[in-house]
């Protein structure tokens, strides 16, 4: 680093610092009166302001310009280096020094070159930058050649977990943490001081009656599991990060492996106990659809809780909505909670034994890369990835559930029915009221059941929404858990896979979707795999995740067209066919049909399914809210499933039809409405909708 009296500095050599004082002429006032010092010359002819050192009235102060250093050999200035962690001014130091290695070796041979030897020296030049740009070229193709080798390697190895790394954000990480700090921290959230404390009574709720249905008891059948397991209260937790460089165990999720032997022996046990619950009806299914088969809970509550919404609206009524989240509910319900639950249901006592000890002996540990901690005893929650753990934590849940429904009536539907002001997705709560003094005394209820089970709710993550003659108002503030709920205006919250927003309303969401798409198909494009592997990252991952909220969210039928075009466009272009094919040779059936699905046609059989899951639902509550599919103007889903059905209906009036040459009898026997399962007629309007569209 070269300094100049006049504040210039730059990496260069002393012959760069003398040209820049022989252009700028820095030196010609310092060695004028350097000169005149030496010589005893009159202060006339050297004036020198008090402040400078450098002045004849301090003559013990030499001039440590250039000319100084040169005239002593051997004594230079020391080198101020940067500091290590500096990265920029040594990037800096690193581009100086390059350019001026560069010029030096190439300089000096064109300068002292002549005029007929530099005609020479071009070719040569030319044909350096030519095997420079070839070698450049060809180190490029080979990384690019690598990088394709290891995604089709990682491809073939796991498609599945190789595309949705490619849509997902970039999970990794190596959690920061000692072995003496993670068995505190699993000591301190895992242990009960009230674990031997019975709860007692929670107040007003009705035991119910005892079973019609008994519990099957009897040993597990050779068909049922092929061994039980000494080792099933033994449970090995993993961390996996949440995202990108992730450190601290906050940013980690905890997930319990269990042996394949004890989670066969409780996959038994859970399917007896959710048999015998679900059918002496211990389990409201209107409240309660979560660990029970048979249910679309996500589609069934998210649609009558939005059509309230929307009707409110519409009606210009009154509505008051409380989305509640628990505070590490799987991991804080007490033992004692289920044992209680169990008790209460009247489950036999050598179950209730058998769970007890379950509970009593289940130990956890946690691994790392490094170590293995101890044993640690699990004195409160559930081991999420155990086969049991659902309907246990939804057999408890639901003691809370019961006392709260009784504390006020629901929302009076059209057909004169009320619905529950209460809905459950096993720690999803949501209340649903008409008045906000109801609204309140429910939310004391629950609050006082939460409490009594040694729960938490956790008013930061809760939302309300009140409308007020179908407008939303911001001044009813709900409390719980001793907390205000804060409003849906001041933050949206996505409950059960559908996102509820400050303007009530699904305009936004198309664009989203849309948007969801184009950034899926633009990564899968950049990856290195070919178009055909591309195609199936497409068919298999990103389609699905576009259907669901197409299907959920009221999106009109001409935004799924739009997406449909711009997806057609990138598969054209991965499987190399002409950008003006049309969509019959993507997705049409026949001879050379290719395994392709289109998403405008997806949209229309995954309404007309949402259709059908409303209107024939096994829950009767579901079916008087009659809630509406709305889909644009342009196709309506109620009047083309009402069509399928017609035409349907019609097919089997007409009768067997002989198609083809092969002769009566030949063909496989059509499957007619009237003989057709419940699962079968949803599944003939679905395709008969699907036809419809292809026609």
């Amino acid at each position: 680093m070269r300094r100049c009296r006049c504040g210039w500095e730059k990496v260069t050599t002393f012959r760069g610092l003398r040209i820049h004082q022989g252009r700028r002429r820095c030196e010609e006032g310092g060695l004028k009166q350097h000169c005149t010092a030496t010589a005893g010359g009159t202060e006339k002819s050297t004036p020198s302001t008090p402040t400078d050192p450098r002045t004849p009235q301090n003559p013990d102060i030499q001039d440590l310009g250039p000319r100084a250093e040169r005239k002593e050999p051997g004594r230079r200035q020391p080198i101020k280096w940067p500091k290590v962690n500096e990265t920029a001014l040594w990037q800096q130091l690193d581009k100086y020094l390059s350019i001026i290695l560069q010029y030096s070796l190439r300089g000096q041979q064109w300068r002292k070159a002549s005029a007929e030897e530099k005609e020479g020296l071009k070719p040569l030049w030319e044909e350096v930058k030519k095997s420079i740009s070839s070698l450049r070229r060809a180190e490029r193709i080979r990384r690019c050649t690598r990088r394709k080798e290891k995604e089709r390697s990682s491809f073939f190895k796991n498609p599945y977990q190789h595309a949705r790394q490619l849509l997902e954000d970039k999970r990794s990480g190596k959690l920061e943490i000692t072995q003496p700090e993670l068995e505190c921290r699993f000591k301190k959230y895992y242990s009960d001081p009230a674990r031997q404390t019975p709860l007692g009574r929670p107040g007003y709720v009705s035991r119910p009656a005892p079973p019609s249905h008994l519990f099957d008891a009897a040993l597990p059948k050779l068909s049922e599991a092929p061994e039980s397991c000494l080792e099933k209260s033994r449970v090995v937790t993993v961390f996996i990060p949440k995202e990108a460089n992730s450190t601290t165990i906050g940013q980690f999720r905890s997930i319990a492996l269990l042996n394949v032997e004890g989670k066969i022996f409780f996959s038994v046990l859970a399917k007896r106990l959710t048999s015998y619950l679900v059918s002496n009806g211990y389990i409201d299914t209107s409240c309660q659809k979560a660990g029970v088969p048979g249910f679309p809970g996500c589609v069934e509550h998210s649609a009558v809780i939005w059509e309230q919404i929307q009707r409110a609206k519409r009606e210009r009524s009154d509505l008051h909505v409380v989305w509640l989240d628990l505070a590490n509910a799987y991991g804080s319900v007490p033992h004692k909670l289920i044992d209680y639950a169990l008790e209460f249901f009247h489950i036999p006592v050598c179950i209730r034994a058998m769970v007890s000890r379950y509970f009593a002996d289940l130990q956890m540990c946690c691994t790392r890369q490094d170590f293995t901690t101890s044993w640690q005893q699990q004195e409160v929650g559930i081991a999420m990835g155990c086969s049991n753990s659902p309907i246990l934590f939804v057999a408890a849940f639901e003691v809370i559930l019961i006392g709260a429904r009784k504390m006020a009536g629901g929302v009076k539907l059209p057909s004169g029915q009320r619905l529950l002001p209460v809905r459950g997705y096993m720690d999803d709560i949501t209340t649903i009221l008409q008045t906000a003094a109801c609204t309140a005394r429910l939310l004391k209820r629950i609050d006082e059941l939460v409490a009594w089970a040694r729960m938490k709710i956790k008013p930061a993550k809760s939302r309300s929404l009140s409308l007020r003659k179908g407008v939303r108002s911001n001044r009813t503030i709900f409390v719980a858990g001793g907390e205000e709920i804060p409003l849906l205006a001041t933050q949206p919250v996505r409950s059960l896979g559908l996102s509820y927003t400050a303007d009530l309303s699904d305009k936004q969401m198309g664009e989203a979707v849309r948007k969801q798409l184009a950034d899926g198909l633009a990564k899968i494009s950049e990856s290195q795999l070919p178009g055909k592997y591309k195609v199936w990252s497409y068919q298999f991952i990103l389609y699905p995740r576009v259907m669901w909220p197409l299907k959920m969210c009221t999106v009109p039928s001409s935004v799924a067209d739009k997406m449909d075009r711009l997806a057609n466009s990138f598969i054209k272009k991965w499987l190399g066919l002409p950008r003006y094919l049309s969509d019959v040779g993507l997705f049409g059936r026949n001879m050379l049909q290719l395994p392709l699905r289109s998403i405008s046609q997806g949209y229309r059989q995954e309404k007309a399914r949402l259709v059908l899951e409303l209107r024939e639902s096994t829950d009767q509550l579901i079916r008087a809210a009659g809630s509406q599919v709305r889909t644009g103007r342009k196709w309506k889903a109620q009047e083309e499933v009402d069509m399928a059905i017609s035409r349907l209906k019609h097919h089997e009036i007409v009768g067997r039809v002989q198609e083809g040459r092969a002769g009566l009898g030949r063909s496989e026997t059509p499957l007619f409405w009237s003989k057709a399962s419940k699962e079968q007629r949803r599944a003939m309007v679905v395709a008969e909708v699907a036809r419809t569209e292809q026609d």
